[in-house]
Formats: C-alpha cells, sequence, structure tokens
C-alpha cells in the first residue's frame, strides 16, 4: 500500500471522529526522513472533510506569493483524473511549464511525475512557486486538527 492510501486510511478514520470534536484548525506537514520540511496551516472552524484545504481559509504557508497569485487548483480533490491531489497550482498547461506550490501525484502524466512508480508528495523548495520539473520531493504528508 502507499503512503498516500495509507493516510487517506487515517484520514477516513479521523473524519468518523471529527464528527464529535469542533475543529479550530487543520495542519497539513510534509516530512522526509521523520523531518519536517513544510508545514501549511488553515481555518477549519465550520469545515467539512474537504473544504478545509482552501485558500480562503489559509492561516499560515511557507510561500510568500500564494495569496498574491492566482490558483488554477487549491484542492484536496484536485485534480483526479491526472491522480493529483492536495493540489495547489499556479498553471499547469504543458508539462514544461507546470508551476505550483504543492502536489501529491500518483499520475503520469509529465516526466517529473513518471520518475516515481508510487504516489509522490512534491512541493516548491522555494518562498514562491516553482516549476514542476525542479521540485522538492517527500515522503510522507500527515494532517492534524486541533480542536475543543
Amino acid at each position: 500500500m502507499s503512503i498516500y492510501k495509507a493516510r487517506r486510511w487515517r484520514w477516513d478514520v479521523h473524519t468518523k471522529k471529527r464528527r464529535n470534536y469542533f475543529s479550530l484548525q487543520a495542519r497539513v506537514a510534509l516530512y522526509n526522513s521523520q523531518m519536517e520540511v513544510i508545514s501549511i496551516v488553515f481555518d477549519a472552524a465550520g469545515s467539512d472533510r474537504h473544504n478545509w484545504f482552501a485558500k480562503s481559509r489559509l492561516i499560515q504557508s511557507p510561500w510568500n506569493d500564494l495569496d498574491s497569485e492566482e490558483q488554477n487548483y487549491f484542492s484536496i480533490l484536485g485534480d483526479s483524473p491526472s491522480g493529483r491531489s492536495f493540489y495547489i497550482n499556479k498553471d499547469n498547461s504543458s508539462c514544461e511549464g507546470d508551476v505550483g506550490w504543492l502536489m501529491a501525484s500518483s499520475g503520469n502524466n509529465c516526466s517529473f511525475e513518471s520518475r516515481h512508480s508510487e504516489t509522490v508528495f512534491m512541493y516548491s523548495k522555494l518562498t514562491t512557486s516553482v516549476n514542476w520539473n525542479d521540485y522538492g520531493k517527500c515522503n510522507t504528508l500527515l494532517f492534524a486538527f486541533m480542536t475543543y
């Protein structure tokens, strides 16, 4: 089972428990070798299992251009036919010109995705969006909810 499917299974378990709690914030973190690489924080108050991951709910991110730049995707579901989820992207008009901030990719639509045999978590290592041909990759994506 890929890491992404394992994390997704935990999400399903967590949502069942989450019905009994009120979430204040959601935090997404990417890890490599048990070391946190980046994290993103969202306002999760009044959210459901998909809409907490939205630009309008963003509290903190490592990218200083995320507020000022347009995105063609900012969604957990992302671009399902392409196998891209947890997708924060600016442009995907051509593989060579694809630019974004974060994605979990299980597809092989472009050369930067087909290098990997399993789901890969890709992110911008810069403080801005990055061309997907020059990305950082992680082996684990975790998320947690602060509840009261």
